[in-house]
């Protein structure tokens, strides 16, 4: 989201460049809208789109436009019949000009920097363990005060490593529900056969092994907050009934004939587009609009590289005292900048471990960052991702002797997290 002020030093407002889009062409010709108090809008025949339209060969979420500093990015969703800007067909573009795109059948004009508007912004370093400074992160700050105050669900969105579970932690710790209940539930981790009992709980007997009774998840965080991470793995068998817990605020365990009221905000996080995987029937609509009430965009460490002056001495200072090291390195000029030539497709998390081998070993902390970024000049986005993840956990397991416990507990993430992504991209692991 572009802006009119370089400094957020002594100010508290920022002027935000937003666009406007006038439907030239279809059922809907000569409807208007504008992205005034969020820097994207989705368009498509969904009800909760936030330019909604009629035609019939758009599909419900079609695409997305999203301020950013170099454009307004325009994305499609997996469309049924595609996104044209012009005749070409495109999956993503960055409009910088009044441009006209075609959704289907409909026809519709992007006008970037159409209208500005202002957003209160207070300047500060941190927001409970989220670190940094930069305009963007000052503008999440801002954010995520406002939703802390509500009990509105929220859709932490964004690249892995980004802090999506801080973000969370952060909210509920600025809730009144501060001082109840905070559980949190990976998705990813979930067997579809366990993954009803952990939501819901069960009774005894409820099913084989289940030798006494147990509260599930929303039981366990009544009164406070339920974290789902990677929601957009949880079965589509399930989602209905997680539905139902959100809008009747009770739960039904596995084998009871009765219900039980609870009082849980939900917060809920994904890497993956959740808007494509409802056009796909992957996950329900219904349910995402739920979930989403508020969705909230964790900016990617390669859009706040100023940050950096934060991050390394407080990563380094925090590494030093999780693995006993008595000095911490010195952060000099030449260091940051280094590191500031950086992609970090990993975000904070990569630079995390960077830093880490930097701490123990001596190397270089861009061995592992800049380096696995030197692929083809044609190479997707998503493309590289993958291929720096599988380096990085490649990198990670030789560093712990292949020991997937101890590699997870290094990265910080969940043991059965970790084996899904080994086996996604055909690793294996030398040791329990």
């Amino acid at each position: 989201m572009a802006t009119e002020t370089n400094s957020l030093r002594g100010s508290e407002t920022a002027a935000v460049t937003c666009f406007q889009v006038q439907v030239l062409s279809g059922p809907d010709a000569g409807a208007r809208t504008a992205a005034p108090e969020t820097d994207r809008l989705a368009l498509g025949t969904s009800s909760a789109a936030g330019l909604r339209l009629t035609d019939p060969t758009v599909s419900r979420i079609h695409c997305e436009l999203r301020v950013h500093r170099d454009g307004v990015i325009l994305r499609d969703l997996d469309s049924t019949n595609g996104t044209r800007v012009g005749s070409l067909l495109v999956r993503e573009a960055t409009l910088t000009d009044v441009t006209e795109v075609t959704l289907g059948g409909t026809t519709v004009r992007v006008s970037p920097g159409a209208t500005t508007v202002p957003v209160t912004l207070r300047p500060r370093e941190r927001f409970g363990p989220l670190l940094g400074s930069s305009e963007p992160m000052c503008r999440l700050y801002a954010t995520l005060e406002r939703v802390a105050k509500t009990n509105a669900s929220v859709l932490l969105l964004g690249e892995s490593g980004t802090g999506k579970e801080l973000a969370a932690r952060a909210i509920h710790a600025a809730s009144p529900r501060a001082r109840r209940p905070y559980e949190v539930l990976d998705c990813a981790a979930l067997p579809l056969t366990l993954a009803e009992s952990e939501l819901f709980g069960h009774e005894k007997g409820a099913f084989t092994g289940a030798d006494h009774a147990r509260p599930g998840r929303f039981e366990l965080a009544d009164g406070g907050t339920l974290f789902l991470d990677e929601v957009g793995e949880l079965p589509l068998e399930l989602q209905p009934k997680l539905l139902r817990a959100l809008e009747a605020r009770e739960v039904r365990r596995m084998g009871a004939s009765a219900y039980r009221r609870v009082d849980v905000r939900v917060l809920a996080a994904t890497r993956r587009d959740l808007r494509s995987d409802v056009n796909r029937e992957r996950f329900r609509e219904d349910l995402y609009f739920r979930l989403a009430v508020i969705p909230v965009t964790m900016p990617p460490l390669r859009e706040r590289l100023g940050d950096l002056e934060l991050l390394v001495p407080a990563l380094l200072e925090e590494l030093a005292r999780a693995q006993g090291v008595p000095t911490v390195p010195r952060v000099t000029r030449e260091l940051l900048d280094a590191l500031g030539r950086g992609h970090w497709p990993g975000n904070v998390r990569e630079l995390r471990n960077a830093l880490e081998h930097y701490l123990l070993l001596d190397t270089p902390p861009m061995s592992g960052s800049v380096g696995a970024l030197g692929g083809p000049e044609d190479e997707t986005w998503e493309e590289a991702q993958r291929r720096f993840e599988r380096g990085w956990f490649e990198r990670l397991l030789e560093g712990v002797g292949g020991s997937v416990s101890a590699a997870a507990k290094r990265a910080g993430i969940n043991r059965s997290t970790l084996w899904r992504t080994l086996q996604r991209h055909g690793l294996r692991s030398s040791r329990e």
